[in-house]
């Protein structure tokens, strides 16, 4: 999977790579957003390296769910994973047999809607200062970095198109209200059900690539230009038949619903 270098400019963030891709696991009808950062450490010359990903995987109700994701996840640079939709009925916090941190949260009643989840590597799991997935919508990890930088990974899945204009509000409420809690570093992502599209009159935060804008995917980029927050994927030219992150059950519909923000 190629990946492209944002170098530091006016326009784009610094020190990143990034790359939506619709590679996703089999018999899964979603894409994934992956997103890498280096930064050197202070007064040496060693750079400190992540990868973050979010994917939706629709379900991860059973622990050959949770098994195939891990298989999947080893197959890509990835230390962190953020998961949208587990729609578990009961939580789990618990270490992977090869030594990554797992937690995950449960769906909303009556039918276990959303659920977030976080499974972070063995590596990066000693570096974890808390992991908050109690809520089916909006989950938070909050990473050590270095003397006191700390990483803020907000990982969200955002009601559908069919929820009304309440439930909307609501959930960016929600979700301004964990934007101002202070870190050094902040990384929002996962399945927004809203299409971005391309930078629009005077946008900055919001990149030139991309294709149509819906009506949620115009609050998303309300709050990524109010918030100073670049919408990554937009940043990054792709040919269509890769720019999806979501696929129609008949596969003729696709769309890029899924996105990863950073300050």
């Amino acid at each position: 999977m190629a990946t492209t270098t944002l170098r530091k400019g006016p326009q784009y963030p610094a020190r990143l790579h990034a790359h939506p891709t619709a590679a996703g696991r089999p018999g899964c009808r979603r894409g994934a957003a992956r997103i890498s950062g280096r930064r050197p450490l202070n007064g040496t010359s060693t750079k400190l390296s992540l990868s973050i990903a979010t994917f939706n995987a629709k379900t991860i109700a059973r622990e050959t769910d949770l098994a195939a994701i891990i298989e999947e996840k080893s197959h890509i640079a990835c230390d962190i994973l953020g998961l949208c939709e587990t729609r578990r009925q009961k939580d789990l916090y618990a270490e992977w047999k090869d030594g990554s941190t797992v937690a995950l949260g449960v769906g909303e009643d009556p039918r276990n809607v959303g659920g977030i989840g976080f499974i972070v590597s063995k590596e990066w799991s000693k570096s974890i200062n808390s992991l908050d997935v109690s809520r089916p919508r909006i989950g938070v990890l909050t990473i050590n970095l270095q003397k006191q930088q700390t990483l803020r990974i907000i990982q969200v899945y955002a009601p559908t198109s069919a929820a009304d204009d309440e439930e909307i509000e609501r959930f960016y409420n929600n979700l301004e209200e964990e934007i101002n809690k202070r870190s050094t570093d902040l990384v929002i992502m996962g399945d927004f059900n809203a299409k971005v599209g391309r930078r629009q009159d005077d946008e900055t935060f919001i990149g030139p690539f991309g294709g149509d804008r819906n009506e949620r995917g115009k609050r998303l980029a309300a709050m990524a230009e109010s918030r100073r927050l670049f919408v990554a994927n937009t940043f990054f030219q792709k040919r269509a038949g890769r720019r999806w992150t979501w696929i129609s059950p008949n596969g003729e519909t696709k769309n890029e619903i899924d996105f990863i923000l950073t300050n």
